[in-house]
């Protein structure tokens, strides 16, 4: 039969002597190498976070034509002639494009957010502690990570920090972060005057002062019976 060109679209002569009882005679024939056309694919990310400031592009196969992207669930034309879409995450959808009779479809998931709190800020006594955590189920995390470098669910803090934050990042990639600042107040000292010698049955007079960080808060006399 002969040797085939592997060259798309390249024309070929095909040429075949045979014989018979009437004599010699040939076959001639052309062929055509034309490319089959890949199946018509959406590509790109379709398992995403919610980034609401952000966009995903989703890109179809480029070996068609005239291509038409519709949102699936309401049918309704997005974007007509491009072979991509550029679109915002809102919610759940699944997009459809339509190009020389072919269809595709990607479903693009929007997952959730792994969501927490440390509470408000607060104030505590300086020689208090609080312990601290997302209160997340640890199977669905993946990672966590605070601001004092330690990896645990769960830290406790002391009046060495004033701001700590904490962040997970989940199984599917989507992290959250929050924040939360501390005021220690430092005790007040109590200090009596001077000690005192006194008679049984007098009177003396006490007092007591407070203060706080070295600032002198209060004061009182008190005069008690002995």
């Amino acid at each position: 039969m002969g040797t085939f060109s592997t060259i798309i679209d390249s024309a070929l002569t095909l040429v075949e002597a045979s014989e018979s009882i009437f004599g010699a005679y040939c076959y001639v024939d052309d062929l055509q190498l034309i490319k089959i056309k890949d199946a018509l694919k959406i590509y790109g990310e379709v398992d995403v976070c919610p980034r609401y400031s952000d966009s995903i592009l989703l890109k179809a196969t480029t070996d068609f034509k005239n291509f038409a992207w519709y949102d699936s669930t309401t049918t309704s034309l997005i974007q007509a002639g491009d072979s991509f879409l550029k679109v915002k995450l809102r919610v759940t959808t699944t997009y459809m494009v339509i190009a020389e009779g072919d269809t595709a479809f990607a479903r693009v998931t929007i997952n959730t957010l792994p969501q927490f709190t440390l509470g408000a800020d607060s104030t505590l006594c300086y020689y208090d502690v609080m312990n601290l955590g997302s209160g997340l189920n640890s199977v669905l995390i993946k990672q966590f990570d605070w601001s004092t470098n330690k990896t645990s669910s769960s830290i406790t803090v002391d009046n060495t920090k004033t701001e700590v934050w904490h962040q997970v990042t989940d199984t599917n990639g989507c992290i959250w972060r929050d924040t939360i600042n501390f005021t220690w107040q430092i005790p007040p000292e109590l200090e009596l005057r001077r000690d005192t010698l006194i008679c049984e049955g007098t009177t003396a007079a006490l007092g007591v002062l407070v203060k706080s960080s070295g600032v002198e808060m209060w004061t009182n006399v008190y005069n008690l019976n002995w």
